[in-house]
């Protein structure tokens, strides 16, 4: 199986040190958890702005050509809101 914060996938990223996917539905709500539970104003500024950063940097996501294994892999698991 193929785990959404694995670094070659498309939208992950780490958020105050852990990683998450923004494509792989678990680790979506683990952050939308994680966020919604930060009491720190400044921590949770520092959550939205990683988040805003892994968006942005997932709409220039390639995919390498020596990781084709990996993507169909991820692809074949049928849990990811994206196809690698």
């Amino acid at each position: 199986m193929i785990r959404g914060n694995h670094p070659d996938l498309k939208g992950s990223f780490t958020c105050l040190g852990n990683w998450y996917n923004l494509f792989h539905k678990e680790s979506k709500a683990k952050l939308e958890r994680m966020v919604a539970s930060i009491s720190n104003k400044t921590d949770k500024s520092t959550a939205l702005n990683e988040i805003a950063n892994a968006k942005k940097n997932a709409e220039s996501w390639v995919r390498y050509p020596n990781m084709d294994f990996l993507y169909d892999q991820a692809n074949a698991q049928g849990d990811w809101d994206t196809t690698f």
